[in-house]
């Protein structure tokens, strides 16, 4: 199964460090947001899906070991004026940069499930949470609002559960070692006390 791809959001709009292209930043930005969330809950319908061989073990080593960089967001969008709009600015930010690179977490994910290969459901594995619908210049400011506090929340839990399977699959899998033989073979023969070079006479 190929994990369905998501294309990066456009520059994030920052009121408080550039603020002379807020406005034409934030309008690309928000135009963006309803295929992004399409896109990126249909990655995430993927993601989740995949099952994990907990019994494959030692089978994960050189080709998949690098498991691609998604930071964690830290930030959090609380607060009252310049620090809430600040917060915000740092969101959208984190939320853009993630989304360049959230395709490469993609490809690393179905290598991760071809190379494991799938057996049963692994109760343990972290789900990644999806995004709400976001706001949009049509709506009025209540609705706007609503909108954006829960986009700006999902995007931050979609942030770090992602970061959170990535490195559950690294913890689980790929830093075991189970003591594969890689580098001879080994023989053993059992002597079973066969007898093979006389005659018994009963």
């Amino acid at each position: 199964m190929a994990i369905r791809q998501i294309t990066p959001l456009p520059s994030a709009p920052s009121r408080v460090s550039d603020p002379a292209n807020f406005v034409n930043e934030s309008a690309l930005f928000l135009s963006a947001l309803p295929s992004f969330q399409t896109q990126t809950n249909l990655f995430i319908t993927d993601v989740n899906l995949i099952k994990g061989n907990k019994f494959n073990f030692g089978l994960l080593s050189n080709p998949i070991s690098n498991v691609p960089s998604f930071p964690r967001f830290n930030g959090t969008a609380t607060g009252t004026g310049i620090a809430y709009v600040s917060s915000i600015d740092t969101l959208y930010e984190a939320l853009q940069n993630r989304s360049t690179l959230v395709n490469s977490v993609a490809t690393w994910l179905d290598g991760f499930s071809e190379y494991q290969k799938e057996v049963n459901t692994d109760t343990n594995k972290p789900s990644v949470s999806t995004l709400s619908v976001p706001h949009n210049r049509g709506q009025g400011r209540a609705e706007f609002n609503a909108s954006a506090i829960a986009f700006t929340t999902s995007s931050n839990n979609f942030i770090n559960s992602l970061n959170t399977l990535l490195q559950y699959n690294a913890d689980f899998w790929l830093n075991d070692d189970y003591g594969l033989i890689t580098d001879s073979t080994i023989s053993v023969t059992n002597d079973c006390g066969l007898v093979t070079d006389s005659t018994i006479t009963n």
